[in-house]
């Protein structure tokens, strides 16, 4: 567990969550970020739904998240 705790500590890179990929694509959205919304999607991956929704009302994105049904 110390090992764990000081790998975590030195990391350089930060990594988005699939949440974040999700809204960062909601804002952009060209046809590349649809597309990999809906890969995401089918790909089945657990979502932080409450998380998602938050930021999805926050950046008024409904619309475009409907899309994705």
């Amino acid at each position: 567990m110390d090992y764990q705790r000081h790998a975590l500590a030195r990391a350089v890179d930060h990594v988005l969550t699939v949440e974040d990929v999700i809204i960062h694509k909601l804002i952009a959205w060209r046809l590349r970020d649809q597309d990999d919304v809906r890969s995401i999607i089918e790909a089945g991956v657990a979502l932080n739904n409450e998380y998602l929704n938050h930021w999805i009302t926050e950046w008024e994105l409904a619309d475009r998240w409907s899309d994705f049904g």
